[in-house]
Formats: structure tokens, C-alpha cells, sequence
């Protein structure tokens, strides 16, 4: 409950500033790194989706899960459009170096695998089996508009690296940035996973979920490996940077 209302203080204190200041408002487009946080918001969505799945449903019956279902098809639009709209502002409008470059990058195409994830969560409580195979698909969608990119985007941050070393101190903290995409990458590939052979099931392709569960499995174990390297290299990194 807390966490909704600080979600709901905040998105009133946000639209707020776009009512009264606009035009100061509108500037954070054109900013290299503020403008990157856009893809908190459609995440910070996800902590209510999932909340009222693990603590909502208990509490106030099934009547949750249609509010559920309907904030997560608008979180789906908010990612989808923060995973293409901030990097057309990177290539139109905004100044961007390789040198200056840190893991903030990531915010904007992460939002729509936490999105997954929580499809993924939602699926199970969904009782009409067209819907049900709906927000898989739609979540392996996400997944796929996400996860490649954060990885092209880790690629482009390990060569930066190499080429101008470590960024500076007060950015030490964005280093851990790389383990979201990978982490919550392995996170939804077995939570999806887990919900395919049901849902496909119920769709007439049982043969399918089998294949999709393991794919998960072995999806997940990767990511977890992958993710070990950069949690190692997050951890050199800050010790080098912080006193």
C-alpha cells in the first residue's frame, strides 16, 4: 500500500510539472542522461502489478486480478514506447560520446523485460485460455525487444571501458546497472517458461511448452553465468573508483 501511494504522490507531482512548466518540462528530451530514468516509471509500475499478485490477491480476493490485468497492458504500452522513443531522442536530439557513456543507457530498453516478467506472473491467474496464451506471447515479445538490445548496449559499455577506462566516481554506482537487464533477462525466461506448458497446453500445443519450459531452464543458467562475469567486474570497478 505504501508503495502504491508513493507511486501515485509522485506521478501526480510529475504531471504536475508538465501542466505548470512546460516548456522547462519538455527539455529533459534533449538531456543525455535525466532523460534515460523514463524507463523507471513503466518498472516502478511493475512493483504495483506484482505486489497486488503476491499480497493483494490473498488479501482482497480475485477482484485484483482484472486491475491487475489492465495495468499491465498499460505498462506494456509505457515500455514499448520507452524502449524506442528514448533511443530515437539519442539519435535525433541528444550529444552522446562513447567516452561519456555508462550503463544509465540500459534504463530505457530494461523496462519492457521487467514487463515480461510480470506477464508472466499475471498469466496463471488469467482463467480465459485465449488471454492466458496472449500475455505469454506478448511476454516473450517483450522479452525479445529487450534483451537483445540491453546486451548490444553491455557490448558497447565493455569496449568504452577498454578504450577510456573506468567512468568516474560519481557514476561508480551505475556499474551494478548491467546486472538489471541480465538478471531480470534469466528472470523471466524461467518464469515464463514455467507458466508455457500449461498455457500451451490449453491451446492444443502441449509439445510446444515442453520445449519452451526447457528453453527457459537452460536460458536462465546462461544469463546467470553471463551475469556472474559483469557482478565480478561491478565489484573491481567500484573498489578501483571509491576510496
Amino acid at each position: 500500500m505504501f508503495n502504491i501511494l508513493l507511486f501515485c504522490m509522485f506521478t501526480v507531482m510529475y504531471v504536475a510539472r508538465w501542466v505548470i512548466y512546460f516548456d522547462e518540462a519538455k527539455r529533459i528530451f534533449g538531456h543525455s542522461t535525466v532523460s534515460m530514468f523514463f524507463g523507471t516509471i513503466p518498472m516502478g509500475m511493475a512493483t504495483i502489478i506484482n505486489g497486488l499478485l503476491a499480497f493483494g490477491l490473498p488479501r482482497w480476493g480475485a477482484e485484483v486480478i482484472v486491475v491487475a490485468h489492465a495495468l499491465w497492458w498499460l505498462d506494456v504500452a509505457m515500455s514499448l514506447l520507452c524502449g524506442v522513443c528514448i533511443p530515437y531522442m539519442m539519435f535525433t536530439r541528444q550529444q552522446h560520446s562513447i567516452d561519456q557513456m555508462t550503463a544509465v543507457w540500459l534504463l530505457p530498453v530494461v523496462a519492457a523485460e521487467v514487463a515480461a516478467v510480470s506477464g508472466g506472473l499475471l498469466a496463471p491467474h488469467i482463467v480465459d485460455a485465449h488471454s492466458q496464451l496472449s500475455i505469454l506471447i506478448t511476454s516473450y515479445v517483450l522479452w525479445a525487444y529487450s534483451v537483445p538490445v540491453a546486451l548490444s548496449i553491455l557490448a558497447i559499455l565493455l569496449l568504452r571501458m577498454a578504450l577510456h577506462k573506468l567512468p568516474h566516481e560519481s557514476m561508480a554506482a551505475s556499474s551494478w546497472l548491467a546486472l538489471g537487464p541480465i538478471g531480470t533477462g534469466s528472470l523471466g525466461m524461467l518464469v515464463i517458461g514455467g507458466d508455457a506448458p500449461a498455457v500451451f497446453a490449453a491451446a492444443g500445443m502441449p509439445e510446444i511448452g515442453h520445449i519452451a519450459q526447457g528453453i527457459g531452464f537452460v536460458a536462465g543458467i546462461l544469463f546467470w553465468g553471463c551475469g556472474l562475469w559483469w557482478d565480478v567486474a561491478g565489484y573491481v570497478n567500484n573498489r578501483a573508483l571509491l576510496p
